[in-house]
């Protein structure tokens, strides 16, 4: 019986052992090098990103709303980076420096418990952010926004569509949705939105008192709306007129999306700008200045988090 239970208590032992040799094994500075560097090579990649982004902006192929948005993931993932390492490297610090401490042997065998852990962390949360990136990558080398001049299809001062012009609309917008259609085919797998933003524009012109669509806006929104209200609703009802004639086309080709099985959202929203600046990098913008009366329309793509 003592025999047995000697046995016994030695493959317990051994189990023991077994169960903290990757907590104490001699390997993880190896490891928390080659996280480093991986981490590196991730930083040098949203800079990357970053050049990129700044390079689809300056050509206006990128609406303000998603040069926001991925900038704003950019910086938000490199401070995740740099709390990443930090946390990494103080840890290591700490398990070498007690090296060969014998009142810390206890202590150590915890800390390398916990540096383990974190290196199995940083690398799962490193292998997640770059695969989220993989959606950005392919936004980045796409144009995502298209600029038209209203007169293209608004006679001046009017925002209706005359209904022999809604051919050559669609037309208009068939190089986009083709666009759209060639992306979201390469996620046909994943459940995305594709967010698609109309914006109207006008320049500061006045309105003929006497014009039928002063008359009409100012019944509409009141007798003594400025100026700057009447453009305002002018650019809301061009963009709203456009989104009409965007969303008849999409539909119309929405057999040629079958092959995302139904993964793909989509969401058209038009907004009136009104007078605003359509470029905000350009200063010598004019009151009357044709460069602002244009309407643009941009889309975007991202991961549907939720229904």
């Amino acid at each position: 019986m003592i025999r047995i239970a000697c046995i016994a208590l030695a493959l317990l032992t051994l189990t023991a052992c077994a169960k903290d040799s990757f907590i104490v094994k001699d390997e993880l500075p190896a490891d928390v090098a080659t996280l480093n560097k991986a981490e590196q090579d991730f930083i040098k990649r949203l800079d990357e990103r970053e050049t990129a982004l700044e390079q689809q902006w300056d050509a206006r192929n990128i609406s303000q709303e998603a040069y926001t948005r991925i900038g704003k993931k950019i910086s938000e993932d490199r401070a995740r980076s740099q709390e990443r390492r930090s946390r990494l490297n103080n840890q290591a610090e700490r398990v070498t420096a007690s090296k060969g401490d014998p009142k810390l042997t206890k202590q150590r065998r915890e800390w390398k418990g916990q540096l383990g852990r974190t290196i199995l962390y940083n690398k799962r949360d490193l292998t997640e952010v770059r695969e989220e990136y993989l959606l950005i990558d392919d936004l980045l080398k796409t144009r995502l926004m298209e600029t038209f001049e209203t007169s293209l299809f608004f006679p001046t001062g009017a925002y209706q569509i005359k209904p022999e012009n809604r051919s050559a609309v669609k037309e208009a917008f068939d190089p986009m949705i083709e666009n759209i259609l060639r992306f979201t085919e390469g996620y046909s797998d994943d459940e995305i939105v594709v967010a698609v933003l109309v914006k109207g524009y006008a320049d500061e012109q006045n309105f003929t008192a006497d014009s039928e669509v002063a008359k009409t806006l100012r019944a509409e929104i009141g007798a003594n709306a400025t100026r700057e209200q009447l453009n305002a609703e002018l650019s809301k009802r061009r963009a709203s007129a456009l989104t009409g004639i965007l969303q008849e086309a999409m539909l119309a080709r929405k057999p040629e999306f079958k092959k995302q099985d139904n993964k793909v959202k989509f969401t058209i929203v038009p907004v009136g700008r009104g007078e605003a600046y359509p470029n905000p990098n350009v200063t010598d913008y004019k009151r009357a200045d044709e460069r602002r009366r244009i309407v643009t329309v941009s889309w975007d793509v991202y991961p549907q988090l939720f229904d």
